[in-house]
């Protein structure tokens, strides 16, 4: 199949079929305006005129001519004698000129064959023996066309390019990322050997797939929580591929209006408007031929890698048809895909999610983990390049922190993931976190990671992650920390007079959570996509009767929200008396002596007044 056999193209093959003369001349040069912008036609009795120019681009900054075109559209039915004559003396009326071009096309509007056909071949031939021109070509209709294509296509290609810097840039300067760690750790599906540096993984193994000769397309799902870098390594992925001359089409999938899928059409318009970065007039000649381009390559070029990011972030894909429509579509496409999807989104639509990639290409998935604190060190390491004198120094006592096992003590688990660590190593920068509120701290993270998740893993979203609760972002906040508040309440057990922590939640107890916080407002997905809590495994119909559990992402924040658990018991405002009674965990008892620490001198007194509070059990 041929680019100009599209509907465009086969439209605009009818419109010069049907033309002569002048108006055959104005047409082509129309065309050509689309991949040419700077394509003029040359005036008339002007020399060029004179010499059979019908069309030419001068070089930007010589007066160096790229392109010459001379344009025979015939009335005559079939090419005979007298036409032939007239492409001759065109040639020929060049050939006596005084100008000389890197490229010359004769487009003529009638098909071209047999002797005559060779006249003319020999002629242009003359031309490129006589220095006239590099490179000759006698158009046909078809021929013609499908220059036109191939250009459009080439320039799609360096867009592609010029794109994926940008989306890098991009990300860059609206995540500070200065830093940037291949070997992470990482599990293969259903895997529990430890693996490193998936960025070189995957683009050995798509390096290997796309230059075979008979290369088979493949599916690549890069999977994992929120924070774990995932965006980074698909951006990271992308400009490397291109750096080994394969052409990768990045597109983040909250860039996409709720419409672009229910159609292969629409959706290609749709990424021609993320490519270009610009809204797209589907009634502009040149989009439609860029439009047609774009599928052309994505059908027909076993050597492009399509990378879709944010899967999770588009609200299309959290409904069956949806997901099945998007799924639909890559199907048809020859490319090898590579997709970046949140493990939430996963685990949650697990069996809508396995439904839509059914007969689709072989797919792997790998699925990014928790960093060890080898790898936290190298991060903080190459984070304090560049910083003033104080601030390494601060960087060089976290640094030993993490060395000693003590950062545990002053900042919890959390920088075992690069979002948190990020969030920390700019404040330790700034100051010595040690003596800061960890509470606070935690409180401040926790709003900072659901902005990060309103705002999508792009610049410019045209939509966002599934909220059911449609409020205020302060009021979603807010509830959002009294689920997981009402959450922890119910993920500790007493032992020997010790309270001891419950590693996971059933999704049923979830619910009832955020039912009782905000009635039906506030669903599943909005809480596994929005707040500290992810699901523990994926949904299976013959596990728990297709239910999961959930957790807290790390363990300080199921500390954190138990404290503040505690804090709203000893404050009246729940009835759990019995882990009033209990010993607790050590970082729950810093949480909470540090929220209190945070309360007005009235609750505070309401506190100290309580008959279960002592001084010594709180630190106060």
């Amino acid at each position: 199949m041929k680019s100009y056999t599209s509907n465009i193209g086969q439209r605009l093959f009818n419109d010069l079929r049907l033309l002569c003369d002048y108006p055959f001349e104005q047409r082509c040069g129309a065309i050509l305006q689309t991949v040419f912008p700077s394509i003029t036609a040359t005036p008339a009795r002007s020399e060029m005129d004179c010499a059979g120019i019908d069309h030419c681009m001068f070089d930007e900054n010589t007066d160096r001519l790229l392109f010459i075109f001379q344009c025979k559209g015939f009335s005559a039915q079939e090419f005979g004698s007298s036409q032939l004559a007239q492409c001759l003396h065109s040639i020929e009326m060049l050939a006596r000129s005084a100008f000389t071009t890197e490229q010359y096309g004769l487009i003529v509007n009638r098909i071209v064959k047999g002797e005559q056909r060779k006249k003319i071949e020999a002629a242009l031939q003359t031309l490129a023996n006589d220095g006239k021109a590099k490179s000759v070509r006698l158009l046909d209709m078809e021929a013609f066309l499908e220059m036109v294509f191939q250009e459009a296509q080439a320039q799609l290609a360096k867009l592609l390019k010029s794109s994926v810097s940008a989306f890098q840039n991009q990300h860059r300067l609206r995540m500070d990322e200065s830093v940037y760690v291949e070997s992470v750790p990482f599990r293969f599906e259903e895997n529990d050997v430890i693996c490193n540096n998936p960025l070189k993984l995957v683009e050995e193994r798509i390096l290997k797939l796309v230059l075979t000769p008979t290369n088979k397309r493949s599916w690549t799902l890069i999977s994992g929580e929120f924070g774990f870098g995932k965006t980074s390594m698909a951006l990271h992925l992308a400009e490397s591929l291109h750096k080994h001359g394969i052409t990768c089409l990045y597109l983040p999938a909250a860039q996409f209006r709720k419409k672009a899928f229910e159609n292969e059409g629409t959706f290609l318009w749709e990424a021609l408007k993320v490519v270009l970065q610009e809204e797209v007039d589907q009634a502009n000649e040149r989009n439609q031929i860029f439009h047609a381009a774009l599928k052309e390559i994505l059908k027909r070029d076993k050597q492009i890698v399509f990378v879709f990011d944010g899967i999770d972030e588009h609200p299309v894909c959290w409904h069956e048809n949806g997901l099945m429509n998007i799924f639909g579509i890559f199907k048809t496409f020859n490319t090898t895909c590579v997709f970046a999807v949140r493990e939430e989104f996963l685990a949650e639509r697990s069996g809508q999610f396995q439904a839509a990639i059914k007969r689709g290409p072989g797919a792997f998935t790998l699925r990014l983990i928790e960093w060890p604190e080898s790898l936290i060190l190298e991060y903080a390491k190459n984070y304090q390049r560049g910083l003033p004198p104080d601030a390494q120094n601060r960087i060089s006592h976290f640094e030993e922190a993490v060395r000693t096992g003590h950062y545990v003590d002053y900042y919890g688990d959390i920088p075992k993931r690069p979002l948190f660590l990020k969030m920390l190593l700019d404040d330790v920068a700034k100051d010595d976190l040690r003596t800061r509120n960890l509470a606070e701290l935690y409180s401040i993270y926790i709003a900072e990671k659901f902005e990060f998740d309103r705002s999508t893993s792009t610049s410019n979203p045209v939509v966002s992650r599934p909220l059911s609760l449609q409020e205020d972002y302060e009021f979603v906040c807010a509830r959002l920390f009294d689920v997981m508040t009402m959450a922890a309440g119910q993920m500790y057990s007493i032992e020997a007079g010790e309270a001891r922590l419950d590693p996971r939640l059933s999704e049923i107890k979830l619910r009832e959570c955020a039912k009782t916080v905000s009635g039906d407002s506030l669903d599943l997905p909005s809480i596994l996509l929005n707040s500290v809590m992810v699901p523990v495994g994926r949904r299976d119909k013959h596990y728990q009767g297709g239910y999961i559990d959930v957790a807290f992402a790390h363990t300080s924040f199921q500390e954190f929200f138990l404290a503040h658990h505690i804090l709203a018991s000893l404050l009246q405002k729940n009835s759990d008396t019995a882990i009033l009674n209990a010993t607790l965990p050590k970082p729950v008892t810093r949480f909470l002596t540090a929220l209190i620490s945070t309360l007005s001198s009235d609750d505070q007194s309401k506190i100290r007044t309580h008959p279960n509070f002592t001084c010594d059990k709180y630190a106060l």
